[in-house]
């Protein structure tokens, strides 16, 4: 028992530290998940190969689930700015202390936001809870460094035999938030479909 522990702790410092490697079958999982949105809902996205890549989840959205690409990346000074030039010149800017965050938490079965109740505005921009950054062995002083770029919120209509979520306006059943997280030399991307 105590190996398996300190192999599963040796595994995950080493990810960390030196990445997940990223080699074809990689590419191909994460291309076959940006198959399934319009080119210009993914541009933002990172080559795997431009820094090192330290968390990688996808989920496709087929039938009625839901979908989601989350990435955090270590990026070199070069990449890290390009990435600031664009988030800074396309996207809505955030911090983690705004007391009105729309947040998203879900799981297979429901779909909340977080704050909803507090929202002046319906058409706020919703984030998602990144609790794929918290899993990551980050501390929670990433919060205080951070600034979240917004790119975008698409409503979508409702989608045909899947039940209404009773806590959500009726057009806000479905749709779209995507952007980027950035604080020191890292960079967690998301785009989550629900």
């Amino acid at each position: 028992m105590k190996l398996l522990i300190f192999y599963a702790l040796f595994f995950s410092f080493n990810v960390y530290n030196s990445g997940i490697p990223v080699d074809e079958r990689l590419e191909a999982t994460y291309a076959d998940a940006k198959s399934y949105y319009p080119s210009w809902e993914t541009v933002f996205l990172p080559d795997l190969r431009s820094g090192r890549l330290i968390f990688f989840r996808v989920s496709n959205p087929v039938e009625r689930s839901r979908g989601h690409i989350h990435i955090i990346m270590k990026l070199p000074d070069e990449e890290l700015r390009e990435v600031q030039n664009m988030a800074y010149s396309g996207s809505i800017r955030r911090s983690f202390n705004d007391s009105e965050l729309m947040i998203l938490d879900r799981n297979p079965r429901i779909t909340h936001f977080r704050n909803l109740d507090m929202s002046r505005e319906i058409d706020d921009v919703p984030i998602p809870n990144f609790d794929f950054i918290q899993d990551n062995m980050f501390t929670s002083s990433y919060i205080d460094r951070a600034t979240i770029f917004v790119y975008g919120y698409a409503r979508r209509d409702s989608r045909a035999g899947e039940p209404p979520t009773t806590d959500l306006p009726e057009r806000w059943n479905h749709g779209m938030t995507s952007g980027v997280v950035i604080w020191d030399n890292y960079v967690a991307y998301w785009l989550d479909v629900w």
